[in-house]
């Protein structure tokens, strides 16, 4: 008798594709587990980036974003529970709370998670509840192109820490 059974899903998240990339491509460990097509055969390293680029619009920049905090030490996590990309834990779930909540900007524009006032307002009032803080992750670099995987020396990324100004709080003192 199993004590938990998982169902078969055919659908990958954003965060998983991510996990299954550093781990084949970059940290090359993922020798144990075959990725296989739809037509049953083993993937291989571009074939695998040509699949997940299918399945993840912006994947090269969610997986630049991804791999930036993971080369940080941090635990990353999908975010859409709090209305973000990812979230961000100091070590573990297990441990802590999540620090951060990460919204992805690609060049510069505007994520469709903050694509206007009301979605800013929106998204910044779920995060404080939270008590949590935002992470703006500005992801510059190339659109996908065809054939090899990323490469990651073409991509920057910066992150802006988005706070909520209390005149009580933040005040300066005479």
């Amino acid at each position: 008798m199993r004590l938990y059974e998982y169902p078969a899903t055919k659908s990958f998240d954003s965060f998983y594709i991510n996990q299954l990339f550093i781990l084949k491509w970059y940290l090359r460990c993922l020798k144990c587990l075959e990725i296989q097509g739809e037509n049953g055969l083993v993937m291989n390293v571009q074939e695998c980036w040509k699949q997940f680029n299918g399945l993840k619009k912006d994947f090269p920049y969610f997986y630049a974003a991804y791999h930036y905090y993971r080369s940080k030490e941090w635990v990353v996590k999908p975010g859409h529970q709090y209305g973000g990309d990812y979230v961000l834990y100091k070590l573990s779930p297990f441990y802590y709370h999540s620090s951060y909540v990460v919204v992805v900007s690609i060049n510069g524009q505007n994520s469709e998670l903050l694509s206007s006032w009301p979605m800013w307002f929106g998204c910044s009032r779920v995060i404080e509840a939270a008590n949590k803080d935002l992470l703006i992750c500005t992801v510059h670099g190339p659109p996908y192109e065809e054939g090899m995987p990323i490469d990651l020396t073409q991509y920057t990324v910066k992150d802006t820490i988005v706070r909520r100004w209390l005149p009580s709080q933040n005040r300066m003192k005479p």
